[in-house]
């Protein structure tokens, strides 16, 4: 799975933006993650070899005095490859 990281109201995927992955709501919320990433120079990190299931995955990115936030969940499915857009806000 991949993930693209983008500012609410802003163009073009931000780097350095921490993204997390859960399996559960719960994990996410005391940020137990199976992974955890940050965007490279593209904006986007590369979760790959998950099972199928479902997911949880978090963003958070300081911007000046500014912090931004984006939470989604997704589904994976066998033999797909998904890519998401969180919108931090």
């Amino acid at each position: 799975m991949i993930v693209k990281a983008k500012l609410d109201g802003l163009s073009g995927y931000k780097s350095n933006v921490k993204i997390g992955l859960a399996t559960s709501l719960e994990n996410l919320d005391n940020l137990i993650y199976l992974q955890e990433k940050k965007t490279g120079s593209s904006g986007s990190v590369d979760f790959s070899q998950l099972n199928a299931g479902n997911y949880y995955i978090d963003a958070y990115y300081e911007f000046g005095n500014d912090n931004y936030y984006g939470i989604a969940q997704v589904q994976i499915v066998s033999g797909i490859d998904k890519e998401v857009v969180l919108i931090l806000k």
